[in-house]
Order: C-alpha cells, then structure tokens, then sequence
C-alpha cells in the first residue's frame, strides 16, 4: 500500500538555511532512494576479505530507505577548529577527540535544535541510518579521495557528516554528477599512495578498498571483535581509540586542522588518558568519566581499554617506565589482558 505524499509548510532551502544557521558548514536534501552502490561495495568487500564478512553483512540494512522515508537531510561540519592536546595525538581519532553527539556540546545542540525545529513544521524525523558518506556525495557536499574518506575542500576529511530521514518530499539538490562519477573522479594523483602508505596494518590496501577486520579503529573499540593476532599488534602502535594514518598522510588534508580553540572538556579528561591512569583506572572513574566520551566501549567492556593500553605500553619501546605496569597484569582476572600483557611483556624484555 502506497502512503500519500505529506504537504508541509517548508521547504529545502529553509532547511538548508536553517542547519547553517545552527553552524554546520553545508547542507543539501535529497531523495529517500536506495543505495545499491553501497550494497554492490559490500558484496565486494565481503567477497576479497571473507574473515570480515560479520562486519560487512551488519552495514548491508542502510543500503535499503524505509518506505516511509521520503527525503534524507545531509549536513557537515568540520572539527578543525579544535586543537589537539599533544598527549593525545597519535593515540585517539581526532574525529571522537571532538565528537559533537556528546550532551555538553554545541554541536549536539544545534543536532537537537533542527530536529525539533523538523518536528514543530510536522515531519517525523530519524537521525542516521544511512551511508552518510554516500549521501554527502550525492547532496553534492564533496567527494571521496582512495582512503574511502569524504572530502570538502576546505577541510579535507575533518568533517562530520549529519543525516535525517525524513516523511515528506522535497526539492532535491544534488550534485550533476552521479556518485559513481562522482567516485571515479581523479581527485588523487596517479602516482599518489600517500594513505595506502600510512595504513599501519595494510587494512587500506589499495584505491577505495579496505579489510575492516585489520582497521586499527575497528579492534580499538570493538569489544565483540575479541583481541587483535599478533601480526597486527604491532602496527597498531600507540593508537588507542580509532586511528587517523591514513588522513593525516593525505595531501590535501594538509595544514587542514588549525588548532584555534579547545573542545570543551577535553582538557579536564586529558589527565585521565595517561597510560598509567587508564591501565590502572578503577570501574568507578572509568564509567563516569571515561566511558561517557569514548562510549564506542560500553561499560562492561572495560577490559578492552587495558588491553589497548598493554599493545601501546608495549609499542612505545619505554621498558623503563612501562615493564612493571605490564608486569602487573600478568595475572589479570580477564584471559583477554592477561593475553597482552603476556606479550607486551615479552616484548619490552627481549
């Protein structure tokens, strides 16, 4: 059964002007129609690395809209405006250093700000559940560059992207170009492997490919996904919740981040992400504090901090300042920390 088109007193450039207004960078509607470029990318994926199939079949629902969905809202913004604590470079994605869904920020409220804004003008409104990516693309908002990220001119791939479904139909403004054409477009130079290059455990191993289950990112805060195999622990390097090698090697992201202010409440917790304090960090703290900004970890999975912070104590050669806090977690109660500290150990001592 067909459901009737819904009439409303708005239109796509008062929602375009409105999430400016609230201080994203760009925005664009489209229509609420499938994505079997994504589907297609998927099977792909599934079919080169079968040892990551999980992964890819749990994405495979976004490539499908809703039948109620009419219309998808994208809207970026860029983090480059934040700066970075020196102590936290290389070890946290600078993405969930600055995650704009956290209940403190400005960015959560102008996300908030729109959907009532979207609800007061009588729309039914679901945030997400869309290959945001894509859908940028096809707003005409940017493009994709061979690291698989979403790129602006101005801000490289330091950019969050926002997407809604919406019941009603409006104008569209898409880009003239296809996303296939899109895709396509030579945006990297033909000799450029700069991100490729960069991937420290070869999980981006060519142009627009990628093993999710060698993803620095993925084993740093996925708990279901277990401990990673040695032959990827030592890529991992200091990266403790996500990893940003393959954009910060990226040409065009260069000089991107200009550092003009801090995110609020970074410096506060900053403390807290020293090694030793999150090696050693009780439950308490650990889910008041430290759980609510990297909540990728849910609260029962504290283990997979320690476990993150062995590889890294393990990865930074500083057997002076980190053997007997590894030495310590021999005997861990958890089989998965007592696994890295068994090798970081025999790392740092030998």
């Amino acid at each position: 059964m067909s459901i009737p088109e819904k009439s409303v007193g708005i239109t796509s450039a008062d929602i375009k002007s409105k999430l400016l207004s609230l201080g994203y960078s760009d925005a664009g509607v489209i229509p609420a129609e499938d994505f079997p470029e994504y589907d297609a990318a998927l099977t792909t994926r599934k079919a080169s690395f079968p040892s990551s199939a999980k992964m890819y079949d749990f994405l495979r629902g976004m490539a499908h809209m809703p039948v109620e969905a009419k219309s998808i809202i994208v809207a970026t913004r860029a983090y480059t405006r934040y700066r970075v604590p020196d102590s936290l470079s290389g070890r946290f994605g600078k993405f969930y250093l600055f995650d704009g869904r956290l209940k403190h920020t400005k960015e959560c409220a102008a996300s908030l700000a729109f959907e009532a804004f979207m609800t007061e003008n009588g729309l039914g409104v679901v945030k997400g559940s869309v290959p945001a990516r894509l859908a940028a693309v096809r707003a005409g908002l940017g493009f994709f560059r061979e690291n698989n990220f979403f790129y602006t001119e101005k801000d490289g791939s330091y950019v969050v992207i926002d997407t809604w479904l919406v019941d009603a139909a409006f104008d569209a403004e898409t880009s003239d170009l296809t996303t296939a054409e899109k895709t396509s477009q030579k945006v990297c130079s033909d000799n450029c492997r700069a991100c490729i290059k960069a991937c420290p455990t070869g999980a981006l191993d060519g142009p627009f490919s990628m093993d999710r289950g060698k993803c620095v990112a993925h084993f740093s805060f996925t708990g279901w996904a277990g401990i990673p195999g040695e032959e990827l622990r030592e890529g991992m390097g200091k990266w403790l919740y996500g990893c940003d090698a393959c954009q910060d090697a990226c040409p065009l992201n260069k000089g991107k981040m200009r550092g003009e202010e801090d995110f609020p409440g970074l410096k506060e917790l900053e403390k807290k992400l020293d090694l030793e304090n999150l090696l050693e960090m009780d439950s308490k703290t650990y889910i008041s504090s430290v759980q609510p900004w990297f909540f990728y970890i849910s609260e029962d999975e504290h283990w997979l901090w320690r476990v993150n912070v062995l590889r890294a104590m393990a990865n930074s050669g500083n057997k002076q300042r980190y053997l007997d806090a590894i030495k310590g977690h021999l005997s861990d109660e958890d089989e998965r920390v007592r696994a890295l500290a068994e090798w970081a150990f025999h790392k740092l001592n030998t």
